[in-house]
């Protein structure tokens, strides 16, 4: 009976080491994903504050250049993508400029409309 227990001595012994080194690994990929996904958000703040910047230096020297200032509309180009058809911002405050604006937008309606771009070539 005694030569039986000494087999059956170090199974959970080895058990418990099996399961402990799962565990090591587990926690560690789950580690490598925490790691990823902090650097990815920090990346995004980092945009946020990039796109912000680059906002004010524009509206900076869009406000130094007065009516130098124009407005360049882009034809569609086959395989180019924008994330807006148009685009434009006022910094709160501004009413003079959007007045501008407003006015540069409605003298070129028509220009301005849907599919009214000429290929140009």
């Amino acid at each position: 009976m005694r030569a039986r227990y000494n087999l059956q001595a170090g199974f959970t012994y080895i058990g418990l080491l099996i399961a402990v080194v799962i565990m090591g690994l587990m926690l560690t990929v789950a580690g490598r994903v925490w790691s990823v996904t902090e650097q990815r958000e920090r990346e995004t703040q980092l945009l946020f504050a990039g796109d912000a910047i680059r906002m004010a230096i524009a509206g900076y020297f869009a406000k130094q250049a007065g009516d130098k200032v124009k407005l360049v509309a882009f034809p569609p180009t086959p395989g180019v993508r924008f994330d807006y058809e148009i685009s434009m911002g006022v910094r709160y405050g501004e009413g003079a400029w959007k007045t501008k604006i407003d006015q540069w937008i409605g003298w070129n309606q028509s220009c301005l409309s849907v599919g009214s771009f000429k290929k140009q070539g």
